[in-house]
C-alpha cells in the first residue's frame, strides 16, 4: 500500500510499531501530533493476539472508534477503514463482529469501509502464506464438513491499487461497504490442492465434522490452553459468506 500511495504521487506517513513507523499501537492512546497534517488516513491495523469477544472488541472495535475521533478531530478530510468479507453479517465470529463494529464507527465519523478477501501474493505471507506452509508440507489434511467454504480472494498489488483509488470514492456511493474480492469463490479444499500443487505436490484431504471440531477447540481453551488454531477462527471458516457485494 506504501508503494502504490507512493507511485500515486502521495507523500505517506507509516504509524504502527515496525521499525521507522510513527508509533501506534491500537486500543492505546492516540498522539494527535501523529495526524497533524494529514489529508487522509487508511486504516489497516488490526490486532490479533486479542482473545476473547470483549477484548477483540476493547482493543480492536474501540481502539478503531477512538482513531477515527482523534482523525477528524486532526482535521483529516478523508478516512478509509480496511475492513473484511468476514464483518459479512452471515458470518459467525468474533472478528468478524469486531469488524463490523469497527465499519460502523467509521461510518458515524463519515469514513468509508471497505472489505478485502484473502490477500494473496508470491512470495505468500499472512493467512494466505500459512495456507501455502501447510499445503506444501503434508501429503494429507483435514477440511471442516467437505471442505466446501468459499474464499473470495484478491492479489496484493490489486488490493493496494484499489485503496489508493478508494481515497476518491464517496462513501454516500455505497449501500453497505464494498467488497474488493474476485467475484468467484475458490472453495477451501481446491484451494489448499492449488497451493500443494505449486510446490509439486499431491494433496488429499480428510472430511471433519466442524461442530465437533470447534467443540474440541473450545474444550482445550475452557483448560486456559492456546491450540495453534483458535476457535473463533474456525467459526468464522465455517461460516464464510457465500457471496461478495461490490457495492
Amino acid at each position: 500500500l506504501t508503494q502504490a500511495l507512493k507511485g500515486a504521487g502521495h507523500g505517506v506517513r507509516r504509524l504502527g510499531r515496525a521499525s521507522g513507523a510513527v508509533p501506534f499501537s491500537l486500543g492505546e492512546r492516540v498522539d494527535p501530533a501523529s495526524l497533524a497534517g494529514a489529508d487522509a488516513l487508511v486504516h489497516c491495523a488490526w490486532d490479533f493476539s486479542a482473545v476473547g469477544a470483549d477484548a477483540v472488541r476493547r482493543i480492536n472495535a474501540d481502539g478503531s472508534a477512538a482513531l477515527f475521533k482523534a482523525t477528524r478531530a486532526a482535521g483529516v478530510r478523508t478516512l478509509v477503514f480496511v475492513s473484511s468479507v468476514s464483518a459479512d453479517p452471515a458470518c459467525a465470529s468474533d472478528y468478524g463482529d469486531a469488524k463490523r463494529a469497527a465499519e460502523a464507527a467509521c461510518a458515524a465519523h463519515g469514513g468509508l469501509s471497505v472489505r478485502p478477501g484473502l490477500v494473496w501474493r508470491f512470495p505468500p505471507a499472512g493467512l494466505f502464506g500459512a495456507l501455502e506452509r501447510l499445503a506444501g508440507s503434508l501429503p494429507l489434511l483435514p477440511v471442516f464438513d467437505g471442505g466446501r467454504q468459499p474464499f473470495f480472494t484478491v492479489h496484493a498489488d490489486d488490493l493496494a491499487d484499489a485503496l489508493v483509488r478508494a481515497l476518491s470514492w464517496a462513501p454516500g456511493e455505497f449501500s453497505a461497504p464494498p467488497a474488493l474480492a474476485h467475484h468467484d469463490a475458490v472453495e477451501f479444499r481446491d484451494l489448499l490442492k492449488r497451493l500443494a500443487a505449486r510446490r509439486g505436490r499431491t494433496l488429499a484431504t480428510l472430511s471433519v465434522p466442524g461442530g465437533l471440531a470447534l467443540a474440541g477447540l473450545r474444550a482445550l481453551e475452557s483448560l486456559g490452553l492456546r491450540p495453534p488454531f483458535r476457535s473463533d477462527s474456525l467459526r468464522g471458516l465455517l461460516h464464510t459468506p457465500a457471496s461478495v457485494d461490490p457495492g
